[in-house]
């Protein structure tokens, strides 16, 4: 069994591997062709399968099953809602012309039923005589927000959210400003912004790159072999994202992800075994003999490397959270990609090339290294390692302090969601900045506390007692909203925060207060931020 082992793990060591592709190039390269063409086809569709919920939860806490509670058994499925933010540095709220523009906005908003369900202003809400009407003005009176919900059915998000801004565009007066906000404009922003920022990878990144690789190699063949590899792990493995995207919720961020590890560990990867490779050449070592050399030692050496990382990388499968799955899976995906094309397609590209992988220069008997001192090498490196080994104890001491301090920033690091206030500066950023400084982000996005039980006296005298319970916590505005369900054995508790809800002390307010309250088995969350969960015993 032994001998059946090692012979096994013979076959498939990396410098056979190596040999095998480097004695069938042209197999090699074609099989590596068709992945790439059937990749750049699934890729195509990559962008209908990602999502921007980006902080969507995978498992099924308490918050979950209490939002599946209230869309089943009270409200239905929750439509996406877009705040309008209506400015004028001229006019007040109170001024004939403000009240014609926000009218206006509103009028054009209803008029389309196939893009927004439902608008409302301040205006319409002050004539019913509801007190929560000012929640909607600014202090200083200059700015109002009307509140509009999506249509749930008919175009897609996308084409909602265009016409959307087309009606805000239309319908514009001079002397005022027209924003929005809301979880679809928000996550069309951040995958804008990530489109941007591949562009910028394309535009800036890769050619910087490809300098430098020319730079460390002199040689412009062998720097392309790097990007050809980093490149093909790219493509490919954002084909299998499209792919397995037809069956898992995946958030665009993954493509950064694929981008960012591909180029790394593409470019590194090649890099190390393209260089031994020309090593072994200029050493005297024959063209295959060279390329089975690499295999056996920088081609193993990166498969460890490559096996360390997709083991590192599943940590990020432990947070239930979308965002970190897709970060996790496309870094998985690119790795392997990379690894793969490694043992096979570089050796291969190797066997094609040969010593023009030098060109422009060309390899001379004298480009043999010197070696000295029993083997280091002579230059900056090997004069660097040799002083490394003469002083073991003061290099890591030297490293360690290094280390220590590159840590010192973390002290400052503030962990939570990236929301709308994470944006680039733009008219979405704006609006959040408006909405932040001139009303209470609370107030939109209130404390959502789901209830399960029988409408009876005693529940709903426990229900009052938790309200004033909140009421007394200045983290939170003293009104509160009670809704129940048709059948009258669910009901949902709004509460108002008076700071944003995805800050810590809004989390804090909200589990200290729901401690105090032990009538009943809580679920509570805040809208548009990962939930905060609380139960407590009856």
């Amino acid at each position: 069994m032994k001998r059946m082992r090692t012979s096994l793990l013979g076959r498939l060591s990396t410098a056979r591997i190596a040999g095998w592709s480097a004695r069938r190039p042209w197999i090699v390269a074609g099989v590596w062709v068709v992945l790439l063409a059937l990749a750049a086809f699934a890729a195509t569709g990559v962008g209908g399968v990602l999502t921007a919920d980006e902080m969507e939860i995978t498992s099924s806490p308490e918050s979950v099953r209490g939002e599946q509670l209230l869309g089943e058994r009270l409200r239905g499925p929750e439509p996406d809602t877009e705040t309008v933010i209506v400015r004028s540095t001229a006019h007040t709220i109170d001024s004939p012309e403000f009240q014609a523009q926000v009218n206006a906005l509103t009028a054009a908003l209803l008029s389309r039923p196939d893009v927004v369900a439902s608008a409302v202003n301040f205006y319409q809400v002050k004539a019913t005589g509801s007190p929560t009407a000012e929640a909607l003005v600014s202090h200083d009176r200059h700015t109002t927000l009307i509140p509009a919900t999506m249509a749930a059915a008919g175009t897609s998000e996308e084409k909602h959210l265009d016409e959307f801004a087309a009606i805000l565009a239309a319908e514009q007066a001079p002397g005022f400003e027209v924003l929005s906000i809301g979880g679809g404009s928000v996550g069309r922003t951040f995958m804008d912004t990530a489109e941007d920022d591949l562009r910028n990878i394309e535009l800036f990144g890769l050619p910087i790159t490809l300098f430098v690789l020319i730079g460390v190699f002199g040689a412009v063949v062998a720097a392309g072999v790097s990007m050809i590899l980093a490149a093909v792990a790219i493509v490919v493995a954002i084909g299998a994202t499209a792919v397995v995207g037809q069956f898992v919720e995946l958030s665009f961020f993954v493509v950064n992800m694929v981008s960012m590890i591909g180029m790394a560990v593409g470019i590194d990867y090649a890099l190390f075994i393209t260089e031994r490779y020309r090593e072994e050449r200029r050493a005297g070592a024959s063209k295959h003999e060279a390329i089975v050399t690499a295999g056996g030692t920088a081609s193993r050496a990166v498969l460890f490397s490559g096996i360390t990382v997709m083991l590192a990388l599943l940590g990020l499968f432990i947070v239930p959270i979308t965002t970190f799955r897709s970060l996790g899976l496309g870094a998985l995906l690119v790795v392997s990609v990379a690894v793969v094309a490694m043992l096979t397609l570089v050796p291969a590209l190797l066997s094609l090339l040969g010593d023009r992988i030098d060109w422009p220069r060309r390899r001379r008997a004298s480009d043999a290294p010197v070696r000295k001192d029993g083997g280091i090498y002579s230059g900056f490196w090997g004069k660097l390692t040799k002083q490394v080994m003469a002083r073991p104890i003061v290099s890591v001491v030297v490293v360690a302090v290094l280390l220590l301090g590159a840590t010192v920033p973390y002290f400052w690091l503030q962990r939570g969601p990236s929301g709308a206030e994470a944006l680039p500066a733009g008219e979405t950023k704006t609006a959040y900045e408006l909405l932040s400084s001139e009303f209470s982000a609370g107030v939109m996005n209130p404390v959502e506390i789901a209830i399960s039980g029988k409408r009876t006296p005693q529940v709903e005298e426990a229900i009052s007692g938790l309200i004033s319970s909140l009421a007394s916590n200045p983290a939170f505005i003293p009104t509160s909203q009670v809704i129940w369900n048709a059948t009258g054995d669910v009901a949902e508790v709004l509460v108002p925060l008076s700071s944003g809800p995805d800050t810590i002390e809004a989390r804090q307010a909200v589990q200290s207060s729901l401690r105090r309250s032990r009538a009943l088995r809580l679920t509570c969350w805040s809208r548009g931020v990962p939930p905060s969960t609380l139960t407590q015993s009856s």
